[in-house]
């Protein structure tokens, strides 16, 4: 990661660090249950941002770090008074390995810039933003402007004590959460037990991503990114219950884990959400609850890009055998899982 100044240098009589009042946009819901969000932003108080300040075709990468005290995101970064800056960049910070900036086109981040991540992983309980957009204002109290769109990144210093913005962020991942239950005939014949979740195949970490950011009109500023993946592919675990989880008829939302937090829902690179796979591991047992089968897998691949960035989606699981009018036994005792 590129530096950031020194928060305790000393200022000099025309510098001045920016107040930074950062907005985000809401995953928006699709797919039942999950309804779709209200179009708008809200307060984003979350991780720490990495955010390229831009002067004279210069770049210097600043950490803003959010003060429940002063409630702003603050920076050692000095700005000057009638300087201009180009401001892009993105969070959580420690969610690469390392980062660099370039320009999109001549040699100036007035139109754009290109964006380089490393270490980005294609699953995660980070929810990895963009700043699409900042928004000049005159006070810290100054309400978030009606008119404020993505598309602009332009900043021009100000004089000490008058120097404030609002940015906005916009998701690069998507979100997936789950549902599962058990078809009704079938819960009168067998009990079933979930115990682990999967995505299979994942490459273990993207090590180089390129993100284009232009200036546009009120557009959504995010364009040509590339996700460059290793070789080497893990499955990543995101559910797990050792004694297992009874089913029921009812479908119940599970409770996930990734890197060790829970969560009720997963991160999902784009470049990764069209090429899903799913596997889940569960025991059967009969109605008395006698056990017939222990760790049973069922594979399913998720249907066409399963999630856009910026969108969360419910996948609905169903538990049944494939073909329940015959109830032939090897059926009975592995049933499929399926998608509604």
């Amino acid at each position: 990661m590129v530096a950031c100044s020194d928060d305790n240098e000393q200022l000099e009589q025309d510098e001045e660090t920016l107040q930074l009042l950062p907005y985000s946009e809401h995953l928006s819901f699709v797919g039942s249950p999950a309804t779709r969000a209200l179009d708008g932003y809200e307060e984003y108080t979350a991780a720490p941002i990495t955010a390229y300040l831009t002067p004279e075709g210069a770049s210097r990468a600043a950490i803003y770090r959010y003060s429940t005290v002063s409630n702003r995101w603050n920076s050692g970064f000095k700005i000057k008074d009638n300087n201009t800056y180009y401001i892009y960049g993105f969070t959580p910070s420690d969610a690469v390995t390392g980062s660099s900036i370039n320009f999109l086109s001549g040699d100036s981040y007035e139109n754009g810039a290109r964006l380089t991540l490393n270490g980005l992983k294609p699953v995660s309980d980070k929810d990895f933003c963009l700043i699409v957009g900042i928004r000049q204002v005159d006070t810290e109290t100054t309400e978030v402007p009606s008119d404020f769109k993505p598309g602009n990144f332009k900043y021009e210093g100000r004089p000490k004590n008058q120097n404030f913005a609002y940015m906005m962020l916009h998701h690069i991942y998507g979100a997936l959460s789950f549902t599962i239950k058990i078809d009704e005939k079938y819960n009168q014949l067998r009990r079933i037990k979930l115990k682990t979740m999967e995505l299979k195949d994942v490459p273990s970490v993207y090590s180089t991503v390129t993100m284009d950011i232009s200036k546009t009109s009120g557009l959504d500023p995010i364009g040509a990114n590339s996700w460059t993946k290793v070789s080497e592919t893990e499955n990543v675990k995101f559910f797990e219950n050792n004694t297992g989880l009874e089913l029921t008829t009812t479908a119940q939302p599970l409770t996930l884990k990734i890197e060790n937090e829970d969560v009720e829902k997963i991160m999902v690179a784009q470049a990764l959400s069209s090429n899903l796979n799913l596997v889940c591991t569960y025991d059967v047992y009969d109605t008395n609850n006698n056990l017939i089968r222990q760790n049973c897998k069922a594979e399913n691949k998720l249907p066409g890009r399963t999630v856009n960035r910026g969108e969360w989606r419910t996948v609905n699981l169903t538990v049944n055998p494939t073909y329940l009018y015959v109830l032939s036994e090897p059926d009975l005792d592995n049933p499929s899982i399926t998608f509604n």
